[in-house]
């Protein structure tokens, strides 16, 4: 059986960082051609599954250390995760879009008990759950290793059929609302399950992700609430989050109050600030 790139990459990493040998993710990313975000994205994924929890750390191409021990962007994740859980209605029909916090979302969710029946183009969810995926429908589509979901027309063709609500992660969301994924396959496919949603699409971006771009647009928060859907933005407090945003910390948290007012203007689109935790 061949085994998918992005399986390779994770097999090789693992091996790497379980020898608590330091990682360069520049290195990592081109020996594999993929970007670093995607070699970040790998060691988050491990981390979360718990394959691998070593404290070593792991050198970036921005000359600052990723300190697995302390994980503090999967604490903020975590906390977005649960908080989004309570939102959602564990009864319904949900549209899910790809995205570790959309995973993790899910599993908080599966482990409150809900029966919600999930359509989605993202293996992940699966992977996440497994016990939990007798309620995931998934779409027809060409697998994507890079993204770990289904891509392509038959992709889309699955998210024809309505749901109550839609779970969407992005990669970036602009001080306007302006929501952003980092791939372009995925665009299409994310923009027709968005379009299925009927009431209610909570979004979920740790505090990190506010304030940033990226080169697809798959729509706008407050555009979003057309046809009188409503729109819930789930996200950390970036005053809460300093050590993870750094030298973006201006720019965060200037766009969280441009979203904050966002929010107060319209009915439809609220805010949900979750609380940290850890």
């Amino acid at each position: 059986m061949k085994i998918s790139k992005k399986n390779q990459r994770l097999g090789y990493l693992h091996e790497r960082l379980s020898r608590n040998e330091i990682v360069s993710i520049p290195a990592m990313a081109e020996k594999f051609g993929v970007t670093e975000r995607s070699v970040r994205d790998d060691i988050i994924f491990l981390t979360h599954l718990r394959i691998w929890r070593s404290p070593k750390t792991v050198r970036c191409s921005e000359k600052f250390y990723y300190d697995i021990r302390l994980n503090r962007h999967r604490e903020a994740k975590l906390d977005v995760a649960e908080t989004a859980a309570n939102i959602l209605d564990p009864t319904a029909s949900i549209a899910a879009s790809p995205g570790t916090l959309v995973a993790m979302t899910f599993g908080e969710l599966a482990d409150k008990g809900g029966t919600a029946a999930i359509f989605t183009n993202s293996m992940a969810l699966i992977e996440t759950r497994t016990e939990a995926s007798r309620n995931i429908t998934i779409t027809g589509g060409e697998y994507d290793p890079e993204i770990n979901c289904l891509v392509g027309d038959k992709a889309i063709g699955g998210f024809e059929s309505k749901c109550r609500e839609g779970l969407v992660g992005v990669s970036g969301i602009s001080a306007e609302g302006t929501l952003y994924v980092g791939h372009s396959p995925e665009v299409r496919v994310i923009k027709q399950m968005l379009d299925s949603v009927l009431e209610r699409c909570v979004c979920v971006a740790e505090i990190s992700k506010i304030g940033r771009g990226d080169p697809f647009n798959i729509g706008n928060l407050v555009n979003l609430t057309k046809n009188n859907r409503r729109v819930v933005l789930v996200t950390n407090d970036p005053a809460d989050w300093e050590e993870i945003l750094g030298a973006n910390s201006k720019t965060t948290k200037n766009a969280f109050k441009n979203l904050q007012a966002l929010a107060e203007d319209n009915e439809l689109f609220d805010l949900e600030v979750a609380e940290r935790k850890g």
